[in-house]
């Protein structure tokens, strides 16, 4: 979908440079670091003139690389909507809307807990923020879904993932330590969301297995 676009790669083929998409697009070289000031010019450039709105982010960097900062920060901080694969290159779709009023959670997942979550319909989809925390440390690498229920109970969406995009893996969090997960389900204008519901859960990818949810 047209939206701003980031482009932040040393590595600049035919399939970057014909970006045919309505929107501006802001281009820069990477990687770069977080104190750069031109850098830092260009990524406040990008977000402002998408805020509250979508935002593209496109990247030569694998998922989770600790060296990619802007991506880091996009999921600690925006809703993450889909993945395309570029010319080599992976291009992000986000939403930069503001987070939803809170709810209380208290939903277990072994031993993660969902401890609070917000959850938004507005006219382009539905933004979920999950909120969870650890209650033991040395969790194996964990990740987690939501499946998008109808009101027939038909899977309409999902997303599938390690925590913040493989930026916080499960087998470093600490007791007590809080992540927040930002989902967008993009949806048709008018979509009839009455009787929907959200599917939660949690998975060990070594096994395959899900973790016990209890309520």
């Amino acid at each position: 979908p047209p939206a701003v676009t980031l482009v932040a790669s040393s590595h600049f083929g035919d399939g970057l440079l014909d970006l045919k998409r309505s929107g501006r697009v802001v281009a820069m070289h990477a990687p770069t670091s977080p104190t750069d000031p031109l850098a830092q010019s260009a990524w406040a450039r990008a977000r402002a003139l998408a805020e509250g709105d979508s935002l593209w982010y496109v990247s030569w960097f694998a998922s989770g690389h600790p060296d990619n900062w802007q991506e880091r920060a996009l999921f600690e901080q925006a809703y993450f909507a889909a993945e395309r694969l570029v010319s080599g290159h992976r291009a992000l779709w986000f939403s930069l809307a503001p987070d939803p009023p809170a709810q209380p959670g208290g939903w277990r997942f072994g031993p993660i807990a969902l401890e609070a979550y917000g959850i938004e319909t507005a006219a382009d989809g539905l933004r979920v923020a999950l909120r969870w925390t650890a209650s033991e440390p040395s969790l194996a690498d964990y990740a987690w879904f939501v499946h998008l229920l109808d009101a027939n109970g038909a899977v309409v969406a999902q997303q599938d993932r390690a925590p913040l995009g493989g930026f916080a893996p499960a087998a470093g969090w600490t007791p007590s330590q809080h992540v927040t997960d930002r989902l967008f389900f993009p949806l048709p204008p008018g979509t009839d969301t009455a009787g929907w519901a959200l599917r939660v859960g949690w998975v060990n990818p070594a096994s395959g297995s899900r973790l016990p949810a209890v309520s």
